[in-house]
């Protein structure tokens, strides 16, 4: 049997954002092997969304939230008994995903391939920007359209890929015209030689203010900034418990918008424009990026 040490521990929940006991658990039932550790996780997410996706849930209530003479939204949450349907905190819950419902900008898939052919009309090329996490009016993922067995991770997030790939072959399909998706994904990551000097310095900021907070006993917390001016703009950074951050989404402002939803606006162009300010030269050797090496800045 392996020795678990508190550093193992550590290195799978950063590799993995498991919960401490979790990793304990799964690097024990591995014999300490790193590799088997996060597939033990893995399975384990899975085996638990398989058994609760095997009960009936035959009970519930349905609600309809009204927003206006147009608008109406229809929601029905199931549960395993109807004690839990009479229950005040499940009712209150209905209740607010009833109003979220009606409140929801959910994607029109009719309206977005009226407005891409509109659009194709006018231009010569039409670029779409579009998030991963972007829904429709049933609640699915885009993506879970074209993929109904959109793969989950062991901590029962939904793995979203593949929503420009949809989303490019449905315009295809439906206009005749040529299309291409991509993702950002690893194209962002290598293009760090692209980012601004106030993006630069932020980062750094937040480093070291977060190595200063560890060294100070700090724990369960992280680096948020604060926006502490716009004219001059200015950025500060502060501590804020991580557990009210996981797993919480923010949403863009809805002011950020056009009316019609489909780009954004002057207000977003303030937001963003002091984000991009700055330019910094890379290091070049032999025509190569030369990249700081955390083990350099110690020496």
């Amino acid at each position: 049997m392996a020795n678990i040490t508190a550093a193992m521990v550590k290195e799978l929940r950063e590799m993995t954002g498991a919960g401490m006991m979790d990793c304990k658990k799964a690097l024990g039932e591995t014999d300490g092997d790193m590799d088997a550790a996060i597939e033990f996780l893995r399975k384990n997410g899975q085996a638990k969304a398989e058994k609760k996706a095997g009960r009936i849930a035959a009970e519930g209530l349905c609600k309809v939230a009204l927003k206006d003479d147009k608008t109406a939204a229809v929601v029905e949450v199931n549960s395993e008994t109807d004690f839990v349907a009479k229950n005040e905190e499940f009712q209150t819950f209905v209740d607010a995903v009833a109003k979220q419902a009606v409140e929801s900008e959910a994607a029109d898939m009719d309206a977005f391939m009226a407005k891409v052919k509109e659009l194709a009309e006018k231009k010569s090329s039409v670029v779409i920007a579009v998030s991963e996490g972007v829904k429709i009016a049933d609640g699915r993922y885009v993506c879970e359209v074209a993929n109904e067995n959109v793969a989950v991770d062991a901590f029962g997030h939904k793995q979203m890929s593949g929503t420009a790939a949809y989303l490019a072959q449905l315009v295809a399909s439906e206009t005749g015209l040529k299309t291409r998706a991509i993702e950002f994904s690893t194209l962002q990551r290598a293009a760090t030689h692209l980012a601004s000097l106030t993006d630069i310095n932020e980062a750094f900021q937040a480093g070291a203010d977060a190595m200063k907070a560890a060294a100070e006993g700090e724990t369960g917390k992280m680096i948020i900034f604060t926006r502490d001016g716009e004219d001059p703009y200015e950025c500060g950074t502060s501590l804020y418990d991580i557990h009210e951050i996981a797993n919480v989404e923010r949403h863009v402002p809805d002011e950020w918008f056009t009316e019609d939803g489909t780009n954004l606006n002057e207000n977003y162009v303030k937001y963003a424009r002091p984000l991009i300010m700055g330019e910094l030269t890379p290091v070049f050797v032999d025509g190569l990026p030369r990249h700081i090496v955390m083990k350099e800045l110690f020496d």
